[in-house]
This record gives structure tokens, C-alpha cells and sequence, in this order.
């Protein structure tokens, strides 16, 4: 499809959308801001299509404040300004486009943001071009707004056409058709419909999808014939030509040429000499496809001298013209005219991809720019996203252990009272008190039983506090009571249900917590070497595993509670 398609089109609807604007009776008789003055303003434009000539129509509808009116004369000079002047088409579409969108004309709003893509997409800013057009379509939907979807969907199925991407750009084409309203419901539905599906015949034929043009070609008749059934005609022979143009090109390649040509002849006769050739690109690149066929290559040549002077304003489509003709010349036997097209396409062709690969190089390097940074951005959010987990796991975990050490401190209190309680009724165990001094026992002769051995055990461990001395052992123990070692150890283990070194080990401890509970203070070392432990190691590592503590938060407990 050709660049001048999507001025074209835009042309067309704003004609049809005038033509549906209802009257407005003026209530003043300044002929300057009168109804009447606006409507001879407005054909001085059509006629000259000069945006100095609209923007006076613009000064009239302001003058009467008639938004209807403003909207069509704002949409008509930005044309004139894309056709005429499209240096600074842009920055003045924008304010216009917002009164458009505010004023909720949404016809005119989106045939020119149509336009602005089109003009973004010459300006060679594809990028910039495909956002916008996927914006547009976002715009319509939250607006609500199909037929402006349908036309977003259009815009981006041009792009990827231009951009040789023909099958995405027949599934987008396809979608569009689907989202536009019924071609009957309006004309504006009907200019939408007609475009998609003019849109689908050409990119079915570079996508060789020969079969579906002929049923495409007669949908677009189908839409016509329904409109000019309701007393709707195309004074321009547009839509006629453009039918039966597109029909002829699907009867070629159906290989069909007789009805083609019946096709073509019946175009030449809706065709206006006032109108330009632009306006029938289709009919000359049906005839140009015909002579092909027939091989007429001299009436081909003129028809594609008609399309290379309507594409000289589009470039590319411009040096695909230059090599058709060289390739008919070379057939029509003037192989040096051909030759010499061919060197200009070549160069041409050559200066072009240069400025492609910069253009492309420079976008790539942007592209880099940002895709880095945004990288970065997004490892910096994941940075960020990983500090707060981990603080809030090492704040979880923080107020976690603040509950576990409180239940803990709870629960050694409870302990160290409970020790306490019972050093009440045990004192004399407590202090470590030696008894009074008694006769030396006599040696009993008959064995004694396991509960007289465990009695006299204790009156020793309490008296003489052997366990001071960390050589102390069971040998030593069996000496004192006058018993053989196992005679100890097995009444340990009968009455106790504990082991020598066990039983050593619990007076040790306990001397050790009476220490600890002294006011003046004893190093840790100094407790363990007075208890009869090896190593303060030895000695805290026993005291936790028998009372759930290390010795240091018993002292603190104990000091807290005579606070």
C-alpha cells in the first residue's frame, strides 16, 4: 500500500463527516462570524488547500464558538499542513489533537492521530511510530471507542506492511477488521471497513495469498453498493476505481485476464481528469500488471511513469518503480536506457542502505542506552526488593528470638526459684555446711546395703567436699567409704539411678551455685577451680546441661531478684 493511502483516506472522511454536521443558525449578523461566511471560507480552503486559508476558517468558528465547527476546521488545516508544510506538522498536531480528545470529537481526533503516525513512520521513527500506534489503541479501548481501535490496528498493520512484515501485518489486519463496528452502522464505520479491507487485498498479494483477495475484493464491493443503495455517491470515483482496481489485480493473479480487463474498462469510466492520478494508484497498478501479462511492455511503462511520478514524495516505493521500468525496458529491447535505470537504482539503492544502517545503528545504540538503564533500574528494584526481605526475615527472626529469650528467661526464673524453694528445706545441702565432728566410723564387717552406702557417701561429700579436687574419682571415693568400686557404683545406680562421676559432678554444681549466688564477686574461672572443674569450659558447659542456663545468666538472674 502507498504512503499517500493514509492522506487520502483521511481526506476522504473528513468529506463524509462535513457532509453529516448538522446546520448552525447564527444568532449574530457579523458577516465575518456568520454561518454563511464560514461556509464560503471553508470552500476558499477546499479549493486551494493552503493551511493559511484554514486557519480563517478556524478564526470564524472561534468567533461563533461552534466546537463542531472549530473540530472540522482544526482536523482540515493539519491536513493541509501534512500535505503542504509537514516540517511542522507535529508540534502543532498535538494541542489541536487534545481539543479534539477533550471535546470528545472522536472521529476527527483519531483520523489525526492516524495521520501524525503516518508521518512519524516517513520521518523514518519506526519505533516511535509502532508506540504510538499501540497508544492509539489503548486510547480507544479505555475510551471505548471500536472504530478508533479499529483504525489503531489499521495504522499498525500499515507499519508492518511498509516494513515488509507482511504476515504480521495481515494478522493485524485481520484483528482490525474484526474490531471495526458493522460497515452499515455509519459512514465512518463504512471509511474504516472499506481501508482494512483495501489494506488486507494488497498485503495478501505480497504475501501471495492470491486465494483471498478475489472474496476481499468483492467484500469491498459489497460495502460500496450497500452505501450507494442509501443515496450515498463518491464524487471523486475513489471507491469505484479502488473496487474495481483491486478486483482486476486478483483476477491476474487467479490467472483471469479477460474479466480483469472487463474490470479495468469499467474503472476508466468513474475516473475524473480533475482528480489526481494518486487517487487512482490502483487502477494504474492493475493496467501496468495487465500489459505485463500481455506483454505490452510499452503501455506498461506508462503506467508505471504514472506511479513513479505519484510516488516521488515516498521514496522507496519510488526506487521499487525505478526497477520495474528498468526490467520492462530491458524486455521492450532499449537494454541501454535499462542499464542506466539500473545503475541509478543501484546507487540510489546503495545511498539509501547507508542511511538505513546509520539511522539503524544510531536507533540500536538509543535503544542500548535505554535498555541498560532500565536493566540497571530493574536490578536496583530487585536489590532493593532483596534488602527488604532480608530485613524483614532478620526482623521476624530478631522478634522471634525476643520471645523465645523472654519465654527462656521466664522459664530459668521459674527454675531458680523452684532451686531456691527447695535450698529452703535443703540448707544444710546448699551451704555445703560440714556436720559436727564425729568419731571415726568403725569398719562394718558385714556388707552393707546400698542405702547405708549412699547415706555414708553423702555425709562425706557434705563434710570433707572432695569433689574440690578434680583428680577426684570413683577409686578414691571406694577408698574413703572402705568399698570396692563396683559395691559403689552399683548402689549409685540402684539408688540414685546415677553414675560416680554423675554423682561427683551434681555436688560440684552445686557448691558452684552457691557461689554464684554470693554478693561478692568470683570470677567464673575462680568457681570452677574452687568446685573441682578442669576448665571453665567444662564447667559452663555442665551447668547449662543440667539446669538450661549458662552459670553467667543465673548470676544476673539471681542479682535481679535481690534487686
Amino acid at each position: 500500500m502507498k504512503y499517500f493511502l493514509s492522506i487520502k483516506y483521511i481526506l476522504i472522511v473528513s468529506l463524509l463527516l462535513i457532509a453529516a454536521l448538522p446546520c448552525v443558525k447564527a444568532e449574530t449578523i457579523d458577516p465575518v462570524s456568520s454561518p454563511d461566511s464560514f461556509e464560503t471560507l471553508k470552500k476558499e480552503a477546499r479549493e486551494s488547500e493552503s493551511p493559511d486559508d484554514w486557519k480563517r476558517v478556524i478564526d470564524n468558528a472561534q468567533a461563533r464558538k461552534d466546537t463542531a465547527d472549530l473540530g472540522f476546521a482544526y482536523a482540515s488545516y493539519l491536513q493541509a499542513m501534512a500535505n503542504m508544510r509537514p516540517a511542522g506538522f507535529k508540534e502543532e498536531a498535538r494541542p489541536i489533537m487534545t481539543f479534539l480528545l477533550d471535546t470528545r470529537q472522536y472521529d476527527y481526533y483519531f483520523a489525526l492521530y492516524n495521520l501524525l503516525i503516518s508521518r512519524l513512520f516517513s520521518d523514518q521513527a519506526y519505533r516511535q511510530a509502532q508506540e504510538e500506534a499501540e497508544l492509539m489503541y489503548q486510547q480507544a479501548k479505555e475510551i471505548g471507542q471500536p472504530i478508533g481501535m479499529a483504525m489503531a490496528l489499521r495504522v499498525q498493520g500499515q507499519i508492518f506492511y511498509k516494513l515488509n512484515l507482511y504476515e504480521k501485518a495481515y494478522s493485524v489486519l485481520r484483528e482490525g477488521s474484526r474490531t471495526c463496528p458493522s460497515y452499515k452502522e455509519s459512514l465512518n464505520a463504512f471509511t474504516t471497513a472499506q481501508s482494512l479491507c483495501e489494506w488486507q487485498i494488497m498485503t495478501c498479494q505480497k504475501a501471495e495469498r492470491y486465494e483471498e483477495m478475489l472474496p476481499l475484493a468483492d467484500l469491498y464491493g459489497e460495502m460500496l453498493a450497500y452505501w450507494n443503495g442509501k443515496g450515498w455517491k463518491d464524487p471523486s470515483g475513489h471507491y469505484p476505481v479502488t473496487h474495481l482496481s483491486l478486483r482486476a489485480i486478483a483476477l491476474l493473479k487467479a490467472g483471469r485476464k479477460e474479466e480483469a480487463r472487463d474490470c479495468l474498462h469499467q474503472a476508466r469510466a468513474y475516473m475524473l481528469p480533475a482528480f489526481p492520478a494518486r487517487a487512482y494508484e490502483h487502477f494504474y497498478e492493475a493496467r501496468y500488471l495487465l500489459h505485463y501479462e500481455e506483454g505490452a511492455y510499452k503501455e506498461a511503462i506508462a503506467d508505471i511513469d504514472t506511479l513513479l511520478e505519484t510516488h516521488r514524495d515516498y521514496y522507496p516505493f519510488y526506487l521499487n518503480d525505478i526497477r520495474t521500468k528498468a526490467e520492462l525496458l530491458s524486455l521492450s529491447g532499449q537494454p541501454q536506457q535499462s542499464i542506466r535505470l539500473y545503475r541509478d537504482y543501484i546507487q540510489a539503492n546503495d545511498s539509501i542502505a547507508k542511511e538505513e544502517i546509520a539511522r539503524q545503528l544510531d536507533e540500536l545504540r538509543i535503544q542500548y542506552e535505554v535498555e541498560k538503564a532500565q536493566q540497571e533500574n530493574l536490578q536496583k528494584t530487585r536489590y532493593l526488593h532483596l534488602a527488604f526481605i532480608i530485613i524483614g526475615l532478620i526482623t521476624l527472626l530478631l522478634s522471634l528470638y525476643i520471645i523465645y529469650a523472654n519465654k527462656l528467661n521466664a522459664k530459668n526464673r521459674l527454675l531458680v526459684t523452684r532451686l531456691e524453694e527447695r535450698d529452703k528445706w535443703a540448707k544444710n545441702f546448699l551451704s555445703l555446711e560440714p556436720e559436727p565432728e564425729r568419731q571415726p566410723a568403725a569398719k562394718i564387717t558385714n556388707p552393707p546395703t546400698s542405702h547405708e552406702i549412699i547415706q555414708r557417701l553423702g555425709a562425706f561429700m557434705i563434710n570433707e567436699r572432695p569433689y574440690r579436687n578434680s583428680a577426684l574419682d570413683r577409686k578414691e571415693l571406694a577408698k574413703a567409704l572402705q568399698i570396692n568400686e563396683r559395691t559403689l557404683a552399683n548402689a549409685l545406680r540402684e539408688e540414685n539411678d546415677q553414675t560416680v562421676l554423675e554423682y561427683i559432678t551434681m555436688y560440684r554444681l552445686e557448691n558452684a551455685r552457691h557461689l554464684l549466688s554470693l554478693k561478692n564477686p568470683v570470677t567464673l574461672k575462680e568457681i570452677a577451680e574452687q568446685c573441682g572443674f578442669g576448665t571453665l569450659r567444662t564447667f559452663q558447659r555442665s551447668f547449662r546441661d543440667r539446669y538450661g542456663m549458662p552459670p553467667s545468666q543465673y548470676r544476673e538472674i539471681i542479682s535481679q531478684k535481690e534487686q
